[in-house]
């Protein structure tokens, strides 16, 4: 009595058992197989089924961690990538390995965000109510109002160079005005102002 192996089982059931259609079907399918939501267990389980109809890439070793690289999520396939994978074998378990770590950082991070806030000390106003600056008190270097260490006086003026104002507003240095001024006479002004015959 002759036994088959597991593979040559599957070759004889898939080729008994699946109509031409469906293996050119199954062909499209596998060529543009993509990871999206699936596991990387589900993903491998889909790639497995595919090879037995595209042997081409089934029995190329660099075609079929090719193929597999290209079809897993970017997220998982660049952590692969990184490592530099040699075989399919290796590329897989780095599949894996760089699943579980996408699923600790998820998991972490949407516990760090579903944690409630620490309850804000007494006596500290809550942030996003910053009083306005009619309601703040008057510094008594500068008089003006506004929060935290007054910096008036700490500005020097590019024109004079003095300390304690900005250019625009030297009091030292005083640009003339500078316009045209137009003279008219009186008998132009009226000459002007009466109206054309037609």
């Amino acid at each position: 009595m002759a036994t088959l192996t597991l593979e040559d089982f599957k070759r004889v059931f898939y080729d008994k058992y699946f109509t031409a259609d469906v293996h050119s079907w199954l062909k499209r399918e596998f060529m543009s197989l993509r990871q999206g939501d699936w596991s990387v267990a589900e993903f491998l389980r889909k790639i497995d089924r595919g090879c037995h109809f595209v042997p081409l890439i089934a029995n190329d070793a660099a075609e079929k961690l090719r193929h597999f690289l290209d079809g897993l999520r970017p997220t998982i396939r660049r952590d692969v990538m990184l490592g530099d994978p040699t075989d399919y074998t290796t590329a897989v378990a780095k599949a894996f390995r760089a699943e579980q770590s996408l699923k600790i950082l998820i998991r972490s991070y949407s516990e760090r965000r579903t944690q409630p806030e620490p309850p804000k000390p007494q006596g500290q106003p809550p942030r996003g109510n910053v009083p306005k600056a009619d309601e703040r008190s008057l510094c008594k270097e500068c008089n003006r109002p506004h929060l935290g260490k007054c910096i008036w006086g700490t500005y020097k003026c590019f024109k004079c160079g003095d300390l304690g104002h900005k250019a625009n507003v030297c009091p030292n240095f005083k640009e003339p005005i500078t316009g045209r001024v137009y003279v008219i006479q009186a008998e132009e002004a009226e000459a002007e102002a009466e109206p054309t015959p037609h």
